[in-house]
């Protein structure tokens, strides 16, 4: 039977769990009555764009947070902090970049008359960018894969995908790791 705790104890972002090597070769991570720590990590990473839009392949950025992560087995979780970008999971070949860049813009097109398009009084702006928050919603904002011995569980041809709608911009999202 493990350690009892009051009330006041905040392991709130702790999780327990039995064992494990911390994956940097430094034998067994900080141990709490027995357990091991639960590692969560979140990498805030930045990027600048160089077009109003595009698809950029930060798959091997993901890769590098996971690996100096330490994590064996979790999850890792990215996401996009801006309303006007977005994350795509696709192959990885130009073609397909352009594509969904083409249908994306067929689907929204920059010119119509979008209710976003006024003064935004709570903004102190025009709102000019509706195909852009359009696009992110159908595109999605974020996108999570399990990790297993130290490596993103992923299809060969899945790319991770960081897309900009709205830019060139500099840009902000989020890797957060969470394991074993």
């Amino acid at each position: 039977m493990g350690p009892r705790f009051r009330r006041s104890t905040s392991l709130t972002a702790l999780s327990l769990l039995k064992g494990g090597d911390d994956g940097r070769g430094r034998g067994r991570r900080p141990k709490f009555y027995g357990y091991c720590l639960m590692i969560i990590e979140l990498k805030r990473l930045k990027l600048q764009t160089r077009k109003s839009e595009e698809a950029i392949n930060i798959t091997a950025s993901v890769e590098e947070v996971v690996r100096k992560s330490g994590v064996k087995n979790g999850l890792v979780n990215i996401l996009t902090t801006h309303t006007s970008s977005g994350l795509l999971v696709t192959e990885g070949i130009p073609c397909l970049e352009e594509d969904i860049l083409t249908h994306f813009a067929r689907l929204f097109p920059e010119d119509q008359d979008y209710h976003h398009r006024r003064y935004l009084d709570y903004d102190g702006r025009l709102g000019f960018n509706a195909d852009a928050h359009l696009k992110s919603v159908i595109g999605g904002i974020s996108c999570t894969f399990p990790i297993e011995n130290g490596e993103i569980v992923k299809g060969s041809r899945q790319t991770i995908y960081f897309m900009e709608y709205d830019g060139p911009l500099e840009r902000t999202y989020l890797v957060q790791v969470l394991g074993e």
